[in-house]
């Protein structure tokens, strides 16, 4: 029996019959998932491995493998890839960034006889497209936009000519940079590249304390949206560098700012304190490395977001922290003859570990600094044990004679892989260690005149 409700059935049924079939298309296209592949056209080896990395927080993860064929070609076995950056590699050292992005079924490339930027052309891929046309004409922008903002914190507050300057330079950045974004839009439409990129640039306001109120609005730290780009590190680089006054207490103020920004996500919150670590431990002051260490790697959860390089140097910085006792070595001296780092320490009330090389400019430039304080302190019971992480013999040989070095000299010339750096974690030059006679270490820094510091409250100390 027809009613007036008949018809209405009917089309009903059809229309959810049309559902069903385009949600089964959506399906099927999401088992598929997304085809990464491509090919060499010119000389290149069969067999060569290809790494796939994914950039997570400060980190890269290796995600899937797979090798070039006899003809050139390659295909990525894996098919489903988060949203975000990657790397496309043969080595650290060799590799081109790409963007993989769900929406997209394929990433299609092609390279002639190396695995290079500027030998890649993209075939399919609309993010990939953009940000091979993009990529140098914002890296050039933003690299412009960084310069300016770093002359402009650290002009004189009275150099008013010179600020007007910086702020009409900073005018006109704000206007490239918004014509770039513009017509990157408006060639590719919006893209996940698109998206970083804005979120990347750099803070360009002309007051820079309302820049520093308003620098996480972006909401860069607020959820876990970015953690597969670089603009998590990107921008904690930024604020850390024009954004604080460089002072240990600076630091830590920054530091503390970044974490409670980043509270709201584990991840983000995790992998930012990554990122710190790993900064701190690089550039200096060591004081930030040990205050995170102690102050926010207190919850074990947080463990999951460190890379293996972060817990190797943690577990490093510890063996090495104020307090410690240090681990004994030998190594020869300018004749041969094996010096042992307990022997020499016992000598002495206090000594001082000088990790250097000769082609290391700072370090040279710190040469004459140390010679004053040697002289000054060398009566008080105090030693200098250089170790020379040079690789060849001539070279450190020359460096001691050009400056007339009369301490203690070593170095099994193994450079960065020698026993000593290894086994007190030293990864730039110049560093220092200081160690009392109860071979216990006082003092870890990059920064001699935190040693001086430290050196002039130890002479002057009544009960040494």
């Amino acid at each position: 029996m027809l009613n007036k409700f008949s018809d209405a059935n009917s089309s009903w049924v059809v229309i959810r019959r049309y559902e069903i079939i385009i949600t089964a298309i959506i399906l099927i296209s999401n088992l598929q998932g997304q085809l990464l592949h491509g090919q060499f056209t010119g000389p290149f080896r069969a067999g060569t491995s290809l790494f796939l990395l994914e950039l997570y927080g400060g980190q890269l993860r290796h995600v899937d493998t797979t090798n070039v064929e006899s003809d050139g070609s390659f295909q990525f076995n894996e098919t489903h890839y988060p949203l975000g950056a990657y790397h496309l590699a043969t080595s650290p050292r060799v590799r081109v960034k790409l963007y993989l992005n769900p929406e997209e079924d394929e990433v299609h490339l092609r390279f002639k006889s190396t695995l290079a930027p500027e030998e890649m052309e993209v075939l399919t891929s609309r993010e990939n497209q953009a940000a091979a046309e993009y990529t140098s004409l914002i890296n050039e922008q933003f690299r412009n936009e960084w310069e300016t903002m770093q002359k402009f914190a650290t002009l004189p507050s009275n150099d008013k000519e010179s600020i007007r300057e910086v702020k009409r330079q900073l005018r006109e950045l704000g206007r490239d940079r918004k014509s770039l974004l513009q017509k990157l839009r408006r060639d590719y439409g919006e893209t996940f590249f698109g998206r970083i990129t804005e979120m990347n640039s750099p803070m360009i306001g002309n007051d820079l304390e309302l820049n520093k109120q308003e620098f996480f609005s972006s909401g860069f730290l607020a959820s876990n949206e970015f953690v597969g780009s670089s603009v998590i590190p990107s921008k904690l680089v930024e604020y850390l560098s024009i954004y604080t006054d460089q002072s240990i207490g600076g630091f830590i103020d920054a530091v503390d700012e970044i974490l409670f920004q980043a509270v709201g996500d584990e991840e983000v919150y995790g992998l930012s304190l990554d990122f710190l670590l790993v900064f701190f431990d690089r550039q200096g002051p060591d004081e930030l490395f040990y205050y995170l260490l102690d102050e926010y790697l207190v919850d074990e959860r947080l463990e999951r977001y460190s890379s293996e390089h972060t817990k190797e140097r943690i577990a490093v910085r510890r063996m090495v922290a104020p307090g410690a006792l240090a681990q004994d070595f030998s190594l020869p001296d300018l004749n041969g003859n094996s010096v042992k780092l307990s022997e020499m320490v016992s000598k002495n009330d206090m000594s001082l570990l000088f990790f250097w090389r000769s082609g290391c400019p700072h370090c040279m430039e710190t040469m004459p600094k140390l010679k004053a304080i040697y002289n000054d302190y060398r009566q008080t019971s105090f030693e200098i044990i250089a170790i020379s992480l040079d690789e060849v013999e001539r070279d450190w040989s020359r460096a001691i004679e050009e400056n007339d070095i009369d301490w203690i000299n070593i170095s099994d010339l193994k450079g960065w892989d020698s026993e000593a750096s290894e086994i007190y974690g030293v990864n730039q030059t110049p560093s220092f260690i200081l160690i009392n006679r109860e071979m216990r270490i006082e003092k870890n820094s990059s920064e001699l005149m935190e040693v001086l510091a430290f050196l002039e409250a130890w002479r002057n100390t009544p009960t040494r």
